[in-house]
């Protein structure tokens, strides 16, 4: 069995889980208040606000197969699109080369027109040989049996006929290029799907699968979270400020992201919420763009603030 070892970002994802439970229930477990406290003296500066992720899901596999590669490791940082593991591709990629061998021969089919051609030259010649028997008997009747120009006529229809259904096959060519050409892009769909890939910018915080396991649609692979944008969520005293009060205003967020350190952030509140909670409270939601310092995250989930919002005045 495989020993786990939590990041600092799995912690704090966990924290910040157990976090977002607490503001659900509007209260903890000892009846204590939740977190976002406002001040006794200015209630647009609120205590002990809660940072919370915006985005933190698990990256499943969407395909059966085995993970033949893992391309991250826990904590590292990952862009949009990139590729985090692979699952075995080597029948997808088979089909692959199938589809794309079918495309070309579909296309040099519908790109022969020697049927056509040939159609079409037979009917010249048909038709001369018709328009020659017609002529001869203008001159001196009864030169060509009236059987033969019959003969001869039909030699002209058959061959109009031939030259129709060789361009119909040539229509038919064309068409099944647009088949291949779908079945292609079916194929390369299969591929891309056994590529497990981050869907945003993000932090990976957990490794869920080893390379050698099988997964199935579903399994989760890792845990991603978004540490570029976090969202600092608090509650507002209803008996000293009302939603209009609030809603769209500015804040200023301040954390301790260390010991003697003290940084601010600015934000603008997304969010409020049309419930009123025990104490007569609302809750409230600024997203805010989160930055480095150093190899390290100034706001991190879990974190508490201090929040100053920004009335009209």
């Amino acid at each position: 069995m495989r020993v786990l070892t939590m990041s600092w970002a799995a912690v704090a994802a966990a924290i910040a889980a157990g976090a977002m439970g607490l503001l659900a229930s509007g209260a903890t477990a000892s009846g204590q208040d939740p977190p976002g406290v406002s001040d006794a003296n200015d209630p647009s500066v609120i205590h002990d606000c809660l940072i919370t992720p915006i985005k933190l899901i698990p990256v499943p596999a969407e395909e059966m197969g085995r993970l033949v590669e893992i391309k991250v490791r826990e904590n590292q940082y990952v862009k949009k699109g990139e590729v985090l593991a692979q699952i075995d591709d080597r029948k997808a990629q088979a089909a692959l080369n199938v589809a794309q061998h079918k495309l070309a021969a579909a296309e040099k089919e519908a790109g022969n027109k020697i049927s056509v051609d040939y159609a079409k030259a037979k009917n010249l010649v048909a038709r001369a040989a018709y328009d020659k028997g017609t002529e001869a008997n203008d001159r001196v009747p009864g030169t060509t049996p009236a059987i033969e120009l019959l003969k001869l006529k039909l030699e002209v229809v058959a061959s109009k006929l031939e030259t129709d259904h060789a361009e119909y096959q040539l229509e038919i060519a064309a068409t099944n290029v647009g088949v291949r050409r779908a079945e292609l892009e079916a194929a390369k769909l299969d591929v891309e799907r056994l590529k497990i890939v981050a869907p945003w910018d993000g932090q990976i915080v957990k490794q869920e699968r080893e390379e050698g396991e099988w997964v199935k649609p579903g399994d989760a692979v890792f845990q991603l979270v978004q540490m570029d944008q976090l969202r600092i969520e608090a509650f507002v005293d209803g008996s000293r400020l009302s939603p209009a009060d609030v809603d769209k205003r500015p804040v200023s967020v301040k954390v301790t992201p260390a010991p003697g350190q003290e940084a601010t952030v600015q934000g603008q509140i997304t969010y409020v919420s049309p419930l009123v909670e025990a104490g007569n409270r609302f809750l409230v939601k600024v997203d805010v763009a989160n930055r480095r310092q150093g190899e390290h995250w100034l706001l991190r989930p879990g974190m508490k603030a201090e929040m100053t919002i920004h009335l009209r005045r």
